[in-house]
């Protein structure tokens, strides 16, 4: 695999995402961060991609046996084709980091915390929403996850989105940066 080092292009572009639910009520948390440093890792080897396609699948079954499958799912006709799929485009303005194999290096100095329903709450009037948004935000502050499953939230997913142009710097095993990146 290889291995390169994004980070975004623009201050404040960094946006971290929990997702909450008890019973039909989801709740989610959005945070933003001043920077970020994300390490993408990128298949080489045929081996590499099939099990880069099956891990977007998300199943503990392989989905994809060999690389045409996984070519014709994408629309794909060769592995360079494919390999678009596994890397961000510098230039795009969105980039959905679960679109990619990737580990956080860091985020720092979050900038804003908004807490929002995504659903579910069209039984509890304004009054008893803000009331429990206050709740769940006080519980959080307190102990974190935590302190919502007291209030017997779940914590269901986290992603996290760019929100700006990237740039990408082909690194080694040890993450330093490798002469001539692409």
């Amino acid at each position: 695999m290889k291995i390169y080092r994004l980070e975004p292009t623009l201050k404040k572009s960094v946006v971290e995402y929990d997702i909450f639910r008890k019973d039909d009520i989801w709740v989610r948390k959005e945070l933003g961060w001043r920077w970020g440093e994300f390490d993408i890792f990128v298949p080489e080897t045929e081996e590499e991609l099939i099990q880069w396609g099956n891990d977007r699948i998300g199943s503990a079954e392989p989905y994809y046996e060999n690389l045409q499958q996984l070519l014709d799912d994408y629309g794909e006709e060769d592995m360079e084709g494919m390999l678009g799929h596994t890397i961000p485009t510098e230039n795009h303005e969105f980039h959905e980091l679960s679109d990619y194999e990737y580990e956080m290096n860091s985020t720092w100095d979050g900038c804003w915390e908004d807490w929002a329903f995504t659903s579910g709450v069209d039984k509890l009037s304004e009054e008893e929403q803000e009331t429990l948004l206050e709740e769940l935000q006080e519980k959080y502050l307190e102990d974190y996850e935590d302190g919502l499953a007291e209030l017997g939230f779940e914590h269901v997913d986290s992603y996290t989105d760019i929100h700006c142009p990237v740039t990408l710097v082909e690194v080694d095993e040890d993450r330093n940066p490798i002469e001539n990146n692409t």
